[in-house]
Formats: structure tokens, sequence, C-alpha cells
């Protein structure tokens, strides 16, 4: 079985990078890349893998990164198609993970993205900062005193003043520790 799945894979994968393009193809996301047994797999489905690969990826040169994806997209496939039987419960709980994690940083992204105005980002600056005096702020890398005795006192009285404005700030108090959660083995059979 694996050396039909490895000769098919090798015969979709030489159909897929040989078939002729004309000038008036232009891929889009729905270009169909390959088949295998039936299904499609599209350039949209090679671009959302490339687009998760770590940056590492951008130093591959692109024909070999769009082959190696292709050809991973291609033996998942096959591999997919030759399982039998229903999917195991810890498979099932992992798409569902999947899933979730997918959407919700769908949804992360359209709200990092939206539409930010000058208007709506000093609405936001004004409804934060509203009626807060202005400070004025030192940073300074290095701080020059006349002797050692000096230096000792005003490190002393600087950490006073970072400690008592730290003890200022209102601090919950810290809640024991949840018990360890218990796995139990059966739960992912």
């Amino acid at each position: 079985m694996l050396r039909t799945l490895f000769s098919t894979t090798i015969l979709v994968t030489g159909l897929a990078l040989t078939s002729p393009a004309t000038a008036q193809d232009t891929p889009s996301p729905e270009t169909v890349m390959a088949t295998v047994g039936g299904t499609d797999i599209t350039l949209g489905h090679m671009l959302a893998v490339r687009a998760a690969l770590p940056e590492q990826f951008d130093q591959t040169p692109p024909d070999a990164l769009f082959s190696g994806v292709l050809e991973q997209l291609i033996q998942q496939e096959l591999l997919v198609q030759a399982h039998d039987g229903e999917v195991s419960r810890a498979a099932a709980l992992r798409l569902e993970n999947e899933r979730r994690a997918v959407l919700a940083a769908d949804v992360a992204e359209g709200v990092v993205n939206a539409d930010m105005t000058e208007e709506r980002l000093q609405a936001a600056y004004d409804a934060q900062y509203a009626g807060q005096e202005d400070q004025t702020e030192y940073k300074a890398a290095h701080i020059l005193v006349e002797t050692k005795k000096r230096r000792k006192s005003w490190w002393r009285s600087w950490k006073a003043a970072q400690i008592s404005q730290h003890s200022r700030k209102s601090i919950p108090p810290a809640r024991p520790a949840p018990r360890a959660a218990i796995w139990a083995g059966s739960v992912m059979a």
C-alpha cells in the first residue's frame, strides 16, 4: 500500500507541475494545483500552508518551497483517503481545538487590522489620559554625582521612592494555586 501511495504521489505531482500554463491563465486561490482521488488541492490551500510556515522558510527558493508544499498536501490527502473507520476521539478533539484556534486567530486579526483613523486614535487616547496632569519624565543612562557617599544616598532614596510608588498601586492578594487537574487516559481513547 505504501508503494502505491508513493507512486501515486509522484504521478500526481508530476502532472501538477508539468501542466501547461497559458498567458491568459491567471492563478487565483481557486486554481487547482493537483487532484488526488477526486479531491482538489488548490493554490489557496498551498498559500495557507505557506502563511503558517516559520520565517526561516523565507530563505528557501520559491520553486523548492512550492513543490515541497504541494508534495506535503498531496501526501496528506493520500493518507486521509487511505484512512478507514471512524476518527479517534483524540483526533476529533485535536480537530476541534485547531478549528477553535484558527477561528480565534481570524477574529483577532480582524480586530487588529480594523480601520484605525486619527479620530479613533485620538478618542482612545483622550479616554485613557483625560484629566491627568502632565508629569516630567526623566530617562538617563548615567547619573553623575560628586562622591561615592552621595551616590549611595541617592540610590537608597531612589529605591525607597520606587518601593513607595509600587506599594501605592492596589495589588490584589495572591490566590492559592488551583489543585492539579487529573487527566484520565480513558478520556483521550
